[in-house]
């Protein structure tokens, strides 16, 4: 893929302000994207959308295509008549515009407001959006029954992890009795994301109308406690009782002495191959259908991925396994045609990693945090990163760039001040600077870098459950003197 010299803001939807406790798909995105326009920012890079489990975290999820029912307008309901105004007032009252989102309130005014939405979705007739409906079940009928069987079980058990179901069930064995009594969940699991996908698809055009082009992220795993593993426990590496044999994390690394293990089930690639990757293909095709360009997670283990005994408790034991490389990704551009990706090749690269992403002329990722470590003699400064490459100050995964030099050693600490020709002060808003000048063919900032925000505005530490995703603005995300100071970055450094 070919990237143009542009920029871009990385700001996870439930990051945006808004009076319902969480960001949402609704007037505050717009308004986003509005600021982004007058800025001259050419995308906005989000998270993953998926529908999350208890962690709350985008990268573990209940299915690698549903949507997160949490992020639904209720506004859109009433445009639509599936709500009324005072329905609205009456689930929210006044609302929770605070900095931290409290996922008990967002988990419980979504539900009551989804099934009130559902049962209205019922009883009338809605003809036209019932037609729209009619063509989303047909679409998307790879995943959607498997999902909603799934997730109606999931809540017909307690919300119990489906390895502790009853043994038919795990195995999906004389579920017609079962599947005839949570018939009306199983279509109001659907109509929810039949909901999700026509309020983002109808913000992707919105987003389109005003020049701005929207990033997505594929984690590159599963959840275990997924309808994917469920529906499809010949995919993964999975022993007789169903239960992982081993599972996904990285060795020791920046962010954590142990290593992270993730848990996630490993794919057994040598059976996805049997199908042509097809499970996979899915996927790849629901994604580019949402986003205009997809950051494809742990990139590195497409090519080998660190794979780990299920009954370990860290991750520094385990090994190095081959990935499906080239024939993976050539039998996908054979069915999509182009490869909209930038790669997410952080951490332990080799040179196998380096020659699959060059093959496909995918852009690679820069942070310019990890650029000013003096105990790294390999570490690429900025003024060294390939055109072909997007840059970041940071990521979702690192702390913000005033949390982190606050707590870089004291010769990183020169380092960077030399580098930036300034004052600890300012040294922030030069880093932003830097990446808008940089070689690196499209930049993109955490909108925490464009206000200075400190280590409270964090969104996400590795490893960490207690503290993820729980970030959000109170207040515009991007002010007027904002937007011009992008606007004349974007025009000093021809972005």
């Amino acid at each position: 893929m070919s990237l143009k010299r542009s920029s871009g803001i990385l700001l996870p939807v439930i990051s945006l302000p808004g009076k319902y406790g969480i960001g949402k798909l609704g007037k505050e995105a717009r308004q986003f994207i509005d600021s982004l326009k007058r800025s001259g920012v050419s995308y906005w890079q989000i998270c993953p959308l998926g529908h999350t489990g208890k962690e709350h975290s985008p990268y573990i999820c209940f299915s690698a295509f549903a949507g997160n029912p949490q992020l639904i307008d209720p506004e859109w309901l009433v445009s639509k008549k599936l709500l009324l105004s005072g329905d609205v007032k009456k689930i929210f009252g006044k609302g929770k515009v605070g900095a931290q989102i409290d996922y008990s309130f967002v988990e419980k005014t979504s539900e009551v407001m989804l099934r009130l939405a559902f049962s209205r979705w019922s009883s009338q007739k809605f003809l036209e959006l019932k037609k729209a409906y009619d063509r989303f079940e047909k679409q998307k009928q790879y995943w959607l029954d498997d999902y909603a069987f799934f997730m109606s079980l999931y809540g017909h058990f307690q919300e119990e992890s489906w390895e502790k179901w009853p043994d038919n069930v795990r195995k999906r064995k004389q579920l017609s009795n079962l599947r005839s009594i949570l018939a009306q969940e199983i279509s109001f699991y659907k109509f929810v994301q039949f909901v999700f996908f026509s309020q983002w698809l109808e913000l992707k055009q919105y987003a389109h109308s005003q020049g701005v082009g929207i990033i997505g992220d594929i984690p590159i795993f599963v959840s275990y406690d997924s309808a994917d593993v469920w529906a499809h426990p010949e995919l993964f590496l999975l022993d007789k009782k169903l239960a992982p044999t081993h599972v996904a994390g990285v060795p020791p690394d920046y962010f954590s002495k142990t290593g992270q293990l993730w848990g996630n089930p490993l794919y057994d690639w040598k059976k996805m191959k049997e199908d042509n990757y097809n499970w996979w293909m899915e996927v790849f095709k629901n994604q580019i259908d949402m986003f205009d360009i997809i950051r494809l997670d742990h990139f590195r283990g497409f090519a080998g991925y660190w794979k780990i005994k299920a009954t370990e408790k860290t991750a520094i034991n385990g090994f190095w396994e081959k990935g499906p490389g080239a024939p993976f990704f050539e039998a996908l551009l054979k069915k999509a045609g182009s490869l909209p990706f930038i790669a997410e090749d952080l951490g332990v690269i080799t040179d196998d990693v380096i020659a699959l992403r060059e093959q496909f002329k995918f852009p690679g990722m820069n942070i310019m945090q990890f650029s000013f470590d003096t105990a790294e003699d390999s570490a690429k400064l900025p003024c060294e990163y390939s055109p072909n490459s997007v840059v970041y100050t940071g990521t979702h995964d690192n702390d913000t760039s005033r949390g982190w030099f606050k707590s870089v050693k004291s010769a990183d600490r020169k380092m960077i001040l030399e580098y930036m020709n300034c004052s600890a002060k300012d040294v922030v808003n030069e880093m932003v600077r830097c990446a808008f000048a940089c070689p690196s063919a499209l930049a993109i900032l955490p909108l925490q870098d464009i206000h200075d925000l400190g280590c409270e505005a964090r969104i996400n530490i590795p490893g960490r459950f207690d503290v993820i995703y729980r970030w959000r603005l109170t207040g515009s995300p991007l002010k007027k003197s904002d937007e011009k100071k992008l606007a004349d970055l974007n025009r000093i450094f021809r972005r």
